[in-house]
């Protein structure tokens, strides 16, 4: 007998470190619901209302748009989480056949090939936590980090750091909203809030980010600043928008940034540097001390790197970690 193939339409975080993950059975047209990270526990009272109240209505909405096309494969959908507000989300948000989902339309611009968007798509279904479809191109080599931005800024779309950190189990839908209403008339940003909130811890908020963004999260302290790749940028402008030249490697220079999504300041960079600005993020406390030893005087700015590792988490940039790590292994 042929083995039936199973879809992938999504997975979902419980308390702890549970996951539901959902699979549709083409042959029978059945949802098929498997447990990750737990010992075979009955689900708790509280658990069972999650799912009635935020899972389910959310895998409803995934099955309305997917497409039986590839055994195991699941067409990108930018969905939006249940109780994310308006404002959170993008003028057109992929499901509208006529706006194109995101690989489709990389693929129709000749910026990938529709090869590399099945594998990447497999990719992403095999995915332990959620990966937004750019990242997982740009981490294979299909797209540059480049290309994928300036597609997302012509298609008007790209991936919202409430929505990583709702799809990866670090906030709820209520508090997502919560974080929303309180940011409003503020000048914080919506991690900073989320952090604020003692909701999420920083790192996790700038893993987020960096998901998010398709840069690289670094140990900052790990590294000894190129002091002359420090002269590049003013002391005035690096405290104004939070910003550390990292090093310089040819008409290219690597930034560490509070909030690397900020493209006008990494174009005023490029602007007034005639180098190619490429950021990466760090943790802010460490970002600012890195600041105060670049600007200091040359003896108060000596750095002893940790035999630590230089990139947090998943490289997100292969090409800039290459980058960072050639820094680190000069300082050794």
């Amino acid at each position: 007998m042929a083995r039936q193939p199973y879809y992938f339409v999504g997975q979902w975080h419980l308390s702890g470190y549970r996951r539901l993950r959902a699979f549709v059975s083409s042959a029978r047209g059945t949802v098929h619901f498997a447990r990750i990270g737990d010992f075979g526990d009955e689900l708790m009272p509280e658990e069972i209302s999650e799912c009635y109240k935020r899972i389910f209505p959310d895998l409803l909405r995934r099955l309305r748009y997917l497409t039986l096309e590839v055994p195991g494969l699941l067409p990108e959908t930018a969905l939006s989480p249940t109780g994310q507000t308006a404002s959170e989300q993008e003028p057109t948000d992929g499901s509208d056949e006529s706006t194109g989902r995101l690989g489709q339309l990389l693929v129709r611009d000749g910026l990938i090939t529709d090869a590399q968007l099945q594998a990447a798509l497999r990719l992403q279904a095999a995915s332990r936590s959620y990966v937004p479809i750019g990242h997982v191109l740009v981490a294979h080599g299909y797209i540059s980090r480049k290309a994928l931005t300036k597609a997302l800024r012509r298609h008007q779309k790209s991936v919202r750091l409430g929505e990583v950190l709702l799809k990866d189990g670090h906030i709820t839908a209520a508090q997502l909203e919560e974080a929303l209403e309180h940011q409003r008339g503020t000048p914080l940003r919506l991690g900073q809030m989320l952090v604020r909130l003692g909701w999420v811890p920083e790192a996790a908020m700038r893993a987020a980010l960096c998901t998010q963004l398709h840069v690289n999260f670094i140990d900052i302290d790990a590294i000894a600043i190129d002091r002359d790749a420090a002269q590049l940028i003013p002391e005035r402008f690096a405290r104004q928008f939070s910003v550390v030249p990292l090093l310089r490697v040819d008409d290219v220079v690597v930034v560490a940034m509070d909030n690397p999504g900020r493209a006008d300041v990494i174009q005023a960079l490029e602007r007034s540097t005639g180098l190619r600005v490429e950021a990466v993020t760090t943790l802010a406390s460490k970002l600012k001390a890195a600041m105060d030893r670049v600007y200091a005087a040359p003896a108060a700015s000596e750095v002893h790197p940790n035999d630590g590792s230089v990139i947090i988490g998943p490289v997100r940039d292969y090409a800039v970690a290459e980058l960072v790590m050639r820094l680190k292994a000069r300082t050794r």
